[in-house]
């Protein structure tokens, strides 16, 4: 909601998904998978790391890998899983505000 609230609907369009089925849905059937896969591990879904990492190293190259609050438990463990399967990730510091999601996504809309 804040990003599109910040850069506009018109430019970002942010879906939520929270079960393992969902975003196995989404990898299966969209040819235009979004640029920027956001986990939040805040708020994280009901899906174990390895699960996550297992689909995230399904996306297509170049699909940018960024976990909010990389810094948590939750986040640790996805980033871990995706280094050992060598799948790029950008943590973000949820103590730095939402400044360089926002620039992470911008820079990517250029």
């Amino acid at each position: 909601t804040r990003l599109e609230a910040t850069l506009g609907p018109g430019r970002v369009s942010a879906r939520t998904l929270t079960t393992r089925a969902e975003l196995s849905a989404l990898l299966g059937r969209d040819s235009r998978f979004p640029a920027i896969v956001l986990v939040d591990a805040v708020e994280f879904p009901a899906i174990e790391p390895v699960e996550l990492a297992d689909l995230l190293e399904r996306t297509p190259a170049g699909t940018v890998h960024a976990i909010w609050g990389g810094d948590l438990p939750y986040g640790s463990m996805i980033l871990g899983e995706l280094v050992e399967r060598r799948v790029p990730a950008t943590p973000l510091d949820r103590r730095e505000g939402i400044e360089p999601l926002l620039d992470l996504v911008r820079s990517r809309r250029a």
